[in-house]
Formats: structure tokens, sequence, C-alpha cells
């Protein structure tokens, strides 16, 4: 059974690169636009890994983040974004049950090793 991966970005453009990126590496990938759409994409699939960004408009990351672990508290959250800010916000980071934050941009093969180690160290 194939990983399955939610990768929630409000630039159609980064979201159309990683669902073609990582539907090659074997995983089953499903795309939101928006931390809505994801929470309502949420109530009837069960994701492995869910990887949002942060400046959104209407939700942030971080509070996505928060419904989304109460929704799937096993799947693991991933923050992926270039907001610094985010980065070093730890609290955020941990309340949210963030387990890895990822720099934007990234090299395509750095971010499939990223979400590959996250998954072994589960």
């Amino acid at each position: 059974m194939k990983t399955s991966i939610l990768f929630v970005d409000d630039d159609p453009g980064v979201t159309g690169a990683l669902k073609r990126l990582f539907h090659k590496s074997g995983f089953a990938v499903s795309i939101a636009n928006s931390g809505a759409q994801a929470l309502a994409m949420m109530n009837h699939q069960q994701y492995t890994v869910i990887v949002s960004d942060q400046l959104m408009p209407g939700m942030k990351g971080t509070h996505f983040l928060l419904r989304a672990h109460i929704k799937q508290p096993e799947a693991l959250k991933i923050m992926f974004s270039g907001d610094i800010d985010t980065m070093t916000d730890n609290d955020a980071l941990h309340d949210n049950d963030i387990c890895q934050f990822i720099p934007k941009p990234c090299f395509d093969d750095e971010l499939i090793s990223y979400i590959n180690s996250a998954l072994q160290a589960r």
C-alpha cells in the first residue's frame, strides 16, 4: 500500500510540482489549495503525512495543522514554508505536533529525503 501524503499550499504551481514529484516517487498524493479544503478532504481519507505551507489566505498553516492534528493525530505533520519566523517559533511547531520544518525553496531530492527520514523516524 502506498504512503498517502496531503500537500496543502495556495500556490497551484507548487502543488502541481509536488504532485508530479511525489507521484513519481511512489506516494499516493492528494492536493488541497487551502486549509479549509484540506480539512474537508480529511473527513473522507486518512493520510500518513500532511505537509502544509504557512502563509495561506484564510488559515495559516500552523492553525490548519493544529486542526489536522485533532482530526488525524497519527499523521506526520510537516511545515514546508519560506516563512522563517515560523521556523524559529518552537512553540508554534511544538503546539501543532509538527515533526519537521522544511524551508522553501528546497531541491527535489532533499524534500523527498526529508519526508522519507520523517517516515523512518516514526
